[in-house]
């Protein structure tokens, strides 16, 4: 496993203020009291994959309404989520930060202010194809975001790109085809295994079928044989799961730990030579199948040559991640601490960190 990102700073986002790591490793376990920036550290290093576009901001900053999206009538707007990135004990309207990938920097900032302003001539045109009712409204001055996004590297294909920035309560997402990955990226939230059928991309393909059956064997259950897609006489799809003693049983009779397996292993299959983000590893896991199912995501990823990221905010999960086999010393334990000020991180390696619990009594999360 090669080590991509080996330094972050994050000058201002959401609740983080000043917080450098340096000494980042192969596999990095964020932890950290609640609200202490888990998940945001998370979203900075998504910004920071494509840092030239935009859209991808302000989709970052959406995310963790997906579930709300679906289950509630109410949730934010596309525009205040996207307010909601800054840190609100700041005056200033803005987010900074920059990364070390190998032997190149590159740091991204967005900054600006809210005031009235009449919604472009290009927005007015695209809301028309939608909506025509609404279009007689919006002639009038809008609450909007205007600002600046600078991208910044030593990388000669690159070394500044500077965009305005008009957003409200009107604009839209658009796919940036110009923008640039800087590294492949995935992201795993805590929900993505209730929200996404990953079943699927995982079934379609042998090699991964064999590899998620023989982790549920070893991690849930001893008799689960393979994995399967039927159509029913009435037409409807139904994913079952062959078991030994059981016979074919639908996915629907099982709990959510081998959905969360399924959505883990098409995570750190799907690419090579990247990042791989998981929030809430825990989630949906239970504690005595949480070592081999982390052993197996591990062999994955030093497999395809994938950089580790995940979050946790529980003891046990921590010291069982840490006790991974041969791996100890290319683990860092990345512990944030939210201060008045600023935010700090106190970066042990697996061996430190071990060390410290065994000896000293340390509390690690």
């Amino acid at each position: 496993m090669a080590i991509h990102i080996s330094k972050m700073h994050i000058a201002a986002y959401r609740g983080i203020k000043d917080l450098a790591v340096d000494n980042l490793g192969d596999i990095n376990i964020i932890t950290g009291n609640n609200n202490s920036g888990k998940t945001s550290f998370l979203e900075v290093i998504q910004i920071l994959s494509r840092p030239d576009d935009f859209d991808n901001i302000v989709m970052v900053s959406r995310q963790r309404e997906r579930f709300r999206m679906m289950t509630e009538a109410y949730t934010q707007s596309l525009y205040h989520s996207f307010l909601n990135m800054f840190n609100k004990t700041q005056s200033d309207l803005d987010i900074a930060m920059n990364c070390t990938i190998g032997e190149s920097t590159w740091s991204v900032s967005l900054a600006g202010e809210v005031r009235k302003a009449l919604i472009s001539e290009e927005q007015i045109n695209e809301l028309k194809k939608f909506d025509r009712k609404q279009t007689a409204a919006i002639y009038e001055e809008v609450e909007t975001f205007l600002g600046k996004l600078i991208v910044k590297s030593d990388v000669p294909i690159l070394q500044e790109m500077s965009d305005d920035v008009l957003f409200n309560k009107y604009s839209r997402i658009v796919i940036n085809t110009k923008a640039r990955d800087i590294f492949p990226l995935d992201f795993i939230s805590p929900i993505d295994h209730i929200i996404n059928d990953f079943w699927g991309e995982i079934t379609r393909n042998e090699a991964l079928t064999s590899a998620v059956v023989e982790l549920l064997q070893s991690s849930f259950d001893a008799g689960i044989q393979d994995l399967r897609t039927i159509e029913e006489d009435y037409g409807s799809i139904v994913r079952m799961i062959d078991h030994k003693d059981l016979g074919r049983m639908p996915l629907s009779t099982y709990g959510d730990g081998i959905k969360k397996v399924i959505s883990l292993v098409k995570g750190a299959a799907a690419m090579r030579d990247g990042v791989l983000l998981i929030d809430e590893f825990e989630t949906s896991i239970h504690t005595k199948a949480m070592k081999q199912v982390f052993d197996f995501v591990i062999k994955i990823c030093k497999e395809r040559n994938i950089q580790l990221f995940l979050t946790t905010h529980s003891e046990e999960t921590i010291d069982k991640l840490l006790r991974f086999e041969g791996e100890a010393g290319s683990i860092r334990l990345i512990t944030l601490l939210k201060n008045a000020d600023n935010t700090t991180a106190r970066v042990l390696t697996g061996i430190e960190a071990l060390s410290a619990k065994n000896e000293l009594g340390l509390e690690l999360r």
